[in-house]
């Protein structure tokens, strides 16, 4: 580019006059090359348009080095090891007593097993070391402990903390009383000004 050919294309483009547009993906290419399009891959990345992540067992640029973990697997980037469960060190070499503490079953799919610490890790709305007990009464969501924001006691859904209202009770916190012969609906205190008074 220029009236002597003395600067390179900007990296999204290539050809006589930098008229070409590169197909790179942007996010993980350095760009094309000026002349050809060829595209110039960020470490981790190979294929044409530097789209596909390193296969297993290679990483950095353009692919080329092998991954020397043990038991476990590389970053495609910087080739430092993820280990396998059991096992630990920088190649993912050393048996890990501790590591290997084997997990519970975690019921009816609430929970998932921390790999490292052998313990259920509950879903919102559930507890216990298997995750079989749903929240105790007036809790609800992460770790069950977010407390219910219902009127009068009031129970809420041990999940998503929606209030499950009595008969005769409507509202977000069940704060509203439902005329049960006609079906208006009033603030509560109405409705326990007009129960009383009838």
């Amino acid at each position: 580019m220029g009236l002597n050919c003395e600067h390179a294309c900007p990296p999204d483009r290539f050809g006589k006059n930098c008229v070409h547009e590169c197909s790179c993906a942007s996010s993980s290419s350095l760009g094309c090359h000026s002349l050809n399009g060829t595209c110039q891959c960020k470490p981790g990345f190979t294929g044409p348009r530097c789209t596909v992540p390193c296969p297993s067992g290679s990483w950095g640029v353009n692919c080329s080095q092998s991954c020397s973990c043990v038991n476990g697997s590389c970053h495609p980037v910087f080739g430092n090891c993820t280990c396998d469960r059991g096992w630990q060190g920088l190649l993912c070499d050393q048996a890990c007593p501790s590591c290997g503490t084997p997990c519970p079953v975690c019921y009816h799919g609430n929970g998932s097993c921390d790999q490292a610490s052998g313990k259920c890790v509950c879903s919102p709305g559930y507890q216990g070391s298997s995750c079989v007990e749903s929240c105790k009464a007036g809790y609800y969501g992460e770790k069950c402990q977010r407390k219910c924001d219902c009127v009068d006691g009031t129970l809420c859904h041990h999940v998503t903390g929606q209030c499950l209202c009595k008969p005769g009770r409507t509202g977000t916190r069940c704060d509203k009383g439902i005329d049960c012969c006609c079906g208006y609906v009033f603030p509560l205190h109405i409705t326990k000004f007009i129960l009383n008074h009838n």
